[in-house]
C-alpha cells in the first residue's frame, strides 16, 4: 500500500502504479483487502496497465470483492474523492415543520477551469489597475 485513509471509521488504501507490473499490483490489491480496507484505489497515468489489472481482477474476484476495487487514472481520482465529500455534505434538516434535503454536486472539470480563469482575469486586471494607478 502507498497510502491509506481514514474518516469516520471508515479505511482506504491506495496503491500509485507507475513502473510495477499488473501481477505486483494485484498482489498488492490482495494484501489491501485480506488488510481489512474497506476499498482499495489503484491509480495510474497509464489506461493500458489500468486495463490489464481490470482484466485481472475480473479472473480473480468475485462481483462483490471487485466492487471494493476502483481504478483510477490521476484527474478521475480527484474528480471520485470530490464526489464523495459532495455526497457527505448533503443534509437533511427540518425547516419551519418541513423536511428540506440538501445535496451538494462535485463541479464537473471543464466549469472548474472556467472559474479559475476567471478569477484569475480578476485578480490580473485588479493588478493591472493598481499598477497603473500608482
Amino acid at each position: 500500500m502507498d497510502f491509506g485513509l481514514e474518516k469516520d471509521g471508515h479505511k482506504i488504501a491506495c496503491e500509485i502504479s507507475v513502473t510495477t507490473g499488473e501481477a505486483q499490483e494485484l498482489k498488492d490489491i490482495e494484501k489491501c483487502l485480506v488488510a481489512g480496507y474497506e476499498k482499495v484505489i489503484l491509480c495510474s497515468p497509464e489506461k493500458k496497465t489500468m486495463d490489464k489489472v481490470r482484466a485481472l481482477i475480473a479472473q480473480r474476484y468475485e462481483e462483490s470483492d471487485m466492487q471494493k476495487i476502483l481504478l483510477f487514472q490521476p484527474e478521475e481520482l480527484f474528480f471520485h474523492f470530490e464526489e464523495q465529500a459532495a455526497e457527505e455534505a448533503g443534509k437533511e434538516e427540518r425547516v419551519k415543520g418541513y423536511n428540506v434535503k440538501v445535496n451538494y454536486k462535485p463541479v464537473q472539470e471543464e466549469e472548474r477551469r472556467q472559474k479559475r480563469e476567471a478569477i484569475a482575469q480578476v485578480i490580473l486586471q485588479s493588478l493591472q489597475r493598481n499598477g497603473a494607478a500608482k
